[in-house]
């Protein structure tokens, strides 16, 4: 879900945003030392329920093109928690 508020401007738009879903996740361990006679081998996988969180903005550069920021937090089943930034640059035509 995406809530953008009333105080965006012509040249800024806000906003804030959320979610649940589905997560699945996978770990590899493999450590050989020397030998193959001593090798750890272990996998994790774990599904379950996921929630995020986030928000961020656009800024009007020019008539039509926009750059704009965000930042989000994934909280995963096991305790596992992911915060993922990002940014770019549009163009509307």
């Amino acid at each position: 879900m995406r809530y953008e508020p009333t105080v965006q401007t012509a040249r800024f738009r806000p906003y804030v945003s959320g979610g649940l879903g589905v997560s699945h996740t996978e770990q590899e361990f493999l450590v050989s030392i020397g030998t193959a006679e001593r090798t750890v081998d272990e996998s994790i996988s774990h599904s379950g329920f996921a929630f995020s969180a986030g928000g961020g903005a656009k800024v009007r550069l020019f008539s039509s093109l926009w750059a704009g920021a965000d930042a989000k937090y994934f909280r995963l089943s096991r305790d596992r928690n992911i915060i993922r930034f990002g940014g770019g640059i549009s163009f509307r035509f």
